[in-house]
């Protein structure tokens, strides 16, 4: 098995390593694992592309530009942000510095032009062969649950309405404080399905509009020769989000769904559980979501391996993996390894390294070198 490897150079405003240093863990890694593609990014650092690419294409290696999309642009560039069903701008969660995990409306021109036009104005196209694009959704419940409903202003609102969706009808269930028409009652593992026929609609519409809203991004990327590939949820939550998995797998060169266990953050698979469950009505959402998943140990081997298996199903899927120790992230060499280990006998080719193999501790690759 393959491993990519994730690199965060820093932000837009900000450089958190330099070219020296990532060359330096490259070359480590490419005399000790078996290296697929690499993804870096989002810092604006030109020498470091340029030492980077020359590095990655003497082994053979494509290297990725790793880019947000619907989230965090705004920290260099004018976005259309979202509208709640309240009809107020949606408000972010801030990580780290550059990641505020502000979404802007998926809908909007301008938002699904911006990503190839900040390529074409910061980045050296010529020196990368694709772009791993992140924050490829809607808000999750993280953000709480005006936001995760996503997006409300009249352009969403108008294609919500084109596919037979009563938005008034929606607006008004999410206006109450009882929940429930929002917690799903069958899944297929990718999808959900609701008690309520215009609530399942509702679900459906949101992840057919984000589908064509990262074909006409992917589309600007394709027509100046690069491969785009997707920063995605694990399966369980990929649906509140508007992610159709199988459908952005048949559309990319490959997707990453964050498979993280040991990260308490937002894409965090516990994260995210507990947001879904929190905003959704407590215990009666638990008790239902652990019998649709056939548990509440979501940070399991069990549940883990039940992902991957599902994931299997699909083409062009490398799971990422978290590797680095930092506040809301407790990894170890043995949690790693057998990470790693579970994805290359569930049959993967590769596996995303994330989200910095940089910073990583150097135990937790060297861990990996007989994997």
């Amino acid at each position: 098995m393959k491993y990519d490897l994730q690199i965060r150079n820093g932000c837009f405003h900000s450089k958190v390593c330099g070219s020296e240093e990532i060359c330096q863990r490259l070359k480590w890694c490419f005399e000790n694992l078996n290296v697929g593609r690499i993804l870096m990014g989002w810092g604006i650092d030109s020498s470091s592309f340029a030492a980077v690419s020359t590095l990655v294409h003497e082994h053979g290696s494509e290297l990725f530009l790793w880019l947000p999309v619907f989230a965090d642009l705004e920290e260099i560039a004018a976005t259309d942000n979202s509208m709640d069903f309240r009809g107020n701008s949606m408000h972010g969660v801030p990580v780290m510095e550059g990641e505020n995990f502000l979404f802007g409306c998926p809908t909007s021109r301008r938002n699904q032009a911006l990503p190839a036009e900040l390529v074409d104005q910061y980045f050296d196209s010529t020196l990368i062969d694709g772009v791993f694009l992140d924050k490829v959704r809607n808000a999750s419940f993280g953000n709480g649950f005006d936001s995760a409903m996503g997006c409300f202003c009249d352009e969403c609102d108008e294609a919500y309405r084109k596919k037979g969706i009563d938005t008034a009808y929606i607006k008004n269930l999410m206006s109450k404080g009882d929940r429930h028409h929002f917690v799903p009652v069958t899944t297929d593992g990718f999808s959900y399905t609701f008690s309520d026929p215009m609530v399942d609609g509702f679900f459906r519409a949101k992840a057919e509009n984000m589908t064509r809203s990262l074909q006409l991004v992917a589309e600007r990327f394709r027509t100046i020769g690069l491969k785009v590939a997707f920063d995605t949820f694990a399966p369980f939550a990929a649906w509140f989000v508007g992610q159709d998995l199988p459908a952005l797998a048949e559309e990319a060169a490959f997707i990453k769904p964050m498979l993280y266990r040991r990260c308490l953050l937002p894409a965090g698979m516990r994260f995210e559980f507990d947001s879904i469950v929190s905003e959704l009505g407590g215990k009666a959402c638990l008790d239902q979501m652990k019998c649709l998943l056939n548990t509440d140990d979501i940070t399991g081997d069990p549940f883990f391996e039940s992902q991957l298996a599902l994931l299997s199903t699909l083409p062009n899927v490398s799971p990422g993996i978290e590797i680095n120790v930092q506040s809301g992230c407790f990894c170890t060499p043995e949690y790693v390894k057998q990470s790693l280990q579970t994805v290359a006998e569930a049959g993967f080719d590769s596996a995303v390294l994330s989200w910095d193999v940089v910073s990583a501790p150097l135990e937790h690759l060297k861990t990996l070198a007989r994997i």
